[in-house]
């Protein structure tokens, strides 16, 4: 539970951007980052629909995706892994028959 605050200042504006604990902090400042430099001379509601849209998608944060697909492939090589122990208890007992 809970929410952290992330704040950033560009010298005329503050930005402040309010996410759950759990979010992940990179993806939050990388959210203030795109705002402060798609916000002037654009209207404001559009550009943060938009971008809240973008950034609230998992798939959006590259480590986050990256770290899915790792964690995929590393649960196909350990079923991979279990399939060839079993293969090779079975053939023991082949030769030892």
């Amino acid at each position: 539970g809970g929410v952290n605050f992330h704040v950033k200042y560009s010298g005329s504006y503050l930005f402040l951007r309010v996410a759950d604990a759990d979010f992940p902090l990179r993806v939050c400042y990388k959210f203030l980052d795109d705002i402060e430099h798609e916000t002037p001379g654009r209207n404001l509601k559009s550009v943060l629909r938009n971008r809240m849209a973008h950034y609230g998608d998992p798939k959006s944060d590259d480590f986050m995706r990256v770290r899915g697909e790792f964690e995929e492939v590393k649960g196909v090589t350990k079923e991979n892994i279990d399939k060839v122990l079993e293969r090779r208890e079975r053939l023991d007992r082949m030769v030892e028959k």
